[in-house]
This record gives C-alpha cells, structure tokens and sequence, in this order.
C-alpha cells in the first residue's frame, strides 16, 4: 500500500477564459487536482491538454466538476467558446 503525506493544498481560480485557452498554474501536485465550473458562468468551459479545442476536450457545464490524478497543474488547459468572462475554480494536493 502506498501512503502519501498530504503537507499543502493548492486552491484557486482560472479566470478570464473565453475563446483563446488558458493554461493551469504551475503547481506540482501529488494525488490529484478537482475543478468545477462555478455558477457564475454563462457558458460551458472546456478542460483538456494543451492544442484543446472545443472538439477534442471535456465539458463542464455551470456547477460541475471533475477530478483528475495528475503530477503537474500546468498540464491543463481551459477554453469558451463564448465571449463570457467564464472561470474554472481548482483544489488540489
């Protein structure tokens, strides 16, 4: 069995997200990062690896979430196809 020490917590948001992506913060992790599209978005956000576009990437709707197992924060990429000042809020360890 493998434990990790958890000794921090990464927390923030990715705002300002509209037609061009916007990349994660770099931020080392190690167990996983969970983000979720706060209700105050007026549109869908789209999260995938860098290149992302609206067609080959994850949706979330307003209010919803995702959690991933990944190693680095910066690996993410976020985008809108809406000219809305959408935003992405994480939590991570």
């Amino acid at each position: 069995m493998n434990i990790h020490t958890v000794n921090r917590i990464y927390s923030g948001t990715v705002s300002g997200i509209q037609y061009q992506p916007v990349q994660f913060p770099n931020i080392e992790l190690i167990n996983n990062i969970t983000v979720v599209a706060p209700s105050s978005n007026l549109s869908i956000v789209y999260i995938g690896a860098s290149g992302l576009t609206v067609a080959n990437s994850f949706p979330l709707v307003t209010n919803a979430g995702i959690s991933l197992s990944l190693d680095q924060a910066s690996i993410l990429w976020c985008i809108s196809p809406s000219g809305y000042n959408n935003s992405i809020s994480y939590i991570g360890n």
